[in-house]
């Protein structure tokens, strides 16, 4: 995911020269602090996870975004779905989708469609679109 949201934050931000700046300013709109989350992002994770029980791990991962996303070479797994998946551990894939939905709200990311959020088996579990949560109809 760290592709998508340095061209996110880069767009919405194109005079930051240093890419963790940058970050840090979009950030800022997410959470009030290393422990807590902003309101809509707090609902956010509950689309996104069904609750918030993790919030203050994800708030303290997005304190540190840009350095988290560059530790680990993030890769998934092959699947027979086409399209950008945001997905992988907790907190760090929640973290990310919050990102990402703050980017689309910001006007960013359009030309990037639906991405799917999925869980550590990147099993799809919702879509991000538009900076909202859509929620994957159950299959019968």
């Amino acid at each position: 995911m760290r592709p998508i949201i340095q061209v996110g934050v880069f767009s919405l931000f194109p005079k930051e020269i240093c890419p963790t700046e940058a970050c840090k300013k979009l950030v800022r709109k997410l959470v009030v602090d290393d422990t807590t989350l902003q309101e809509e992002a707090r609902k956010d994770l509950v689309a996104l996870e069904g609750n918030n029980n993790c919030e203050r791990d994800v708030a303290k991962i997005l304190s540190d975004i840009w350095s988290e996303l560059s530790k680990i070479v993030h890769c998934e797994p092959l699947t027979d779905e086409i399209g950008f998946h945001c997905g992988g551990i907790m907190p760090l894939r929640a973290a990310s989708a919050l990102m990402i939905l703050q980017l689309q709200k910001d006007g960013q990311l359009a030309d990037y469609g639906v991405i799917k959020y999925a869980n550590k088996r990147f099993e799809v579990k919702a879509f991000l679109q538009h900076g909202n949560v859509k929620e994957k109809e159950k299959q019968r």
